[in-house]
């Protein structure tokens, strides 16, 4: 196998795992079988990360709604001689898309750190594949920082709490996708609980 797909491979295993996919394996274990090239495997592991995220992360699908069909997808691969592009499709066919993931996207609460780890992979990935004729700064992920606008906790006064009076719904915009950012390096601290003008010049 070549270096470049080699590190592709244990990078997007190393994620899968991140998200608590583990089911997957026997799909791979019956494409090596079938002597599936390491790039066309790699391309399955990106489709089944596609998959986990989008109808367990986003969706939150409970995750034995995939337990039959990763067993069925690995004996179609062995016993079927599937080329790549069908493999891609039956995956392709099982994700949630349009609407109803749009409409799961913008409802997800991001709490645990968990969530934190793949909502920031997923940032990650949006700004990469926006900015894809720049140099990737945001690969490492040890040097990103996950950034909440509105902060965690204001100050009481703080502008922040006159815009959102409501705790209980200070709290949901709190955690929501669309009150999160990545930032480089100690950016975040230097945003820290500031009011959103201050924190526009740090952004």
């Amino acid at each position: 196998h070549d270096k470049v797909a080699l590190n592709n491979f244990y990078s997007l295993v190393e994620t899968l795992m991140m998200v608590s996919a583990n089911q997957y394996k026997t799909v791979i274990v019956a494409m090596e079988l079938k002597n599936y090239k390491l790039a066309e495997i790699n391309q399955v592991l990106k489709s089944l990360l596609n998959l986990h995220i989008r109808n367990i992360f986003i969706s939150q699908a409970p995750a034995n709604t995939l337990e039959q069909f990763y067993p069925s997808l690995a004996q179609s691969i062995y016993k079927n001689n599937m080329t790549l592009t069908e493999v891609l499709q039956v995956i392709d066919n099982k994700m949630y898309k349009g609407e109803s993931l749009k409409k799961s996207f913008m409802n997800r609460l991001i709490k645990s750190s968990t969530d934190k780890k793949v909502i920031r992979y997923i940032l990650r990935e949006i700004y990469n594949y926006d900015n894809q004729d720049e140099v990737k700064v945001f690969d490492n992920a040890q040097h990103v920082n996950l950034e909440h606008i509105l902060p965690q906790s204001p100050k009481e006064n703080s502008e922040w709490f006159s815009i959102f009076k409501v705790e209980e719904e200070r709290e949901i915009y709190t955690e929501s996708i669309g009150n999160l950012t990545v930032l480089l390096g100690t950016k975040n601290s230097s945003g820290g609980n500031q009011d959103f003008e201050y924190k526009k010049n740090v952004y």
